[in-house]
């Protein structure tokens, strides 16, 4: 299998996720001038979630093949790697993901109290 099927294969498994992403950046510019901080955490919160995804696929794939060739092939490093780009990538998906939450509640008004 070649880089760029491993690549695409990864990034097919993803699609679903990047074509919410991707409707998520849609939606925040059509939204800008209705509530533009809010627009503008959910633009940036989905473009991070989006290029993470994208970057994934690249770096795990760049990393790994290299290493798992029959000839001077190191288990241990590829599972080490593997580690490394998972926690790397959760740390920004909780980043991004963290961007949209923070958009959700953005701009809205404060529960008034009631006078009693």
């Amino acid at each position: 299998m070649t880089y760029t099927e491993m690549v695409m294969g990864s990034l097919l498994r993803q699609l679903p996720a990047l074509i919410v992403y991707t409707f998520g950046i849609v939606l925040a510019v059509l939204f800008w001038r209705r509530c533009p901080r809010a627009c503008l955490l959910a633009l940036l919160g989905c473009a991070i979630l989006a290029a993470n995804s994208l970057a994934g696929a690249i770096v795990s794939v760049w990393f790994i093949l290299p290493r798992k060739g029959p000839v001077g092939g190191d288990l241990q490093m590829v599972v080490d790697i593997q580690q490394i780009i998972s926690i790397v990538r959760s740390l920004v998906h909780a980043g991004g993901f963290a961007l949209v939450l923070a958009a959700v509640f953005s701009g809205r008004p404060r529960a008034e109290e009631s006078s009693a």
